[in-house]
């Protein structure tokens, strides 16, 4: 939803749908074993990760969630103040109708400042 993953929980005999609170963005791979969801994720503040979420199965709900595995060992809140996080913005397209999502990341970087009166440099990555 625009832009972002979501991760939730079905109930298909009440018909309901919950929403799980991960600090995940994007997700890659999901698989279950059982009352467990292992999920592959990151975010802006998590390198990729692996999180385990323990499922409630009487009551269709989180017992418990627990990252197992990260690609890196840097603590994300000691680099906190040299990454921007992401505003998610949207943008028209050439299909009537509909619409594009991107992430933009403005400057951040409080060790160092531009010269006066320049923009800092625009990076575009498209997948």
């Amino acid at each position: 939803q625009m832009g972002r993953s979501y991760l939730g929980i079905l109930d298909h005999v009440l018909g309901s749908f919950s929403l799980v609170d991960i600090p995940f963005t994007s997700l890659s791979n999901i698989t279950s074993t059982g009352s467990i969801l292992y999920v592959e994720g990151e975010s802006p503040k998590h390198s990729l990760s692996i999180m385990k979420i323990a499922i409630e199965e009487n009551e269709i709900a989180v017992k418990d969630v627990c990252i197992i595995w990260t690609s890196s060992s840097l603590t994300s809140t000691e680099y906190n103040p040299f990454f921007s996080s992401p505003e998610i913005i949207e943008f028209t397209t050439k299909v009537p109708g509909q619409t594009g999502f991107a992430y933009l990341y403005m400057p951040e970087n409080w060790n160092y400042r531009g010269p006066e009166g320049e923009k800092p440099p625009l990076l575009v990555r498209s997948h």
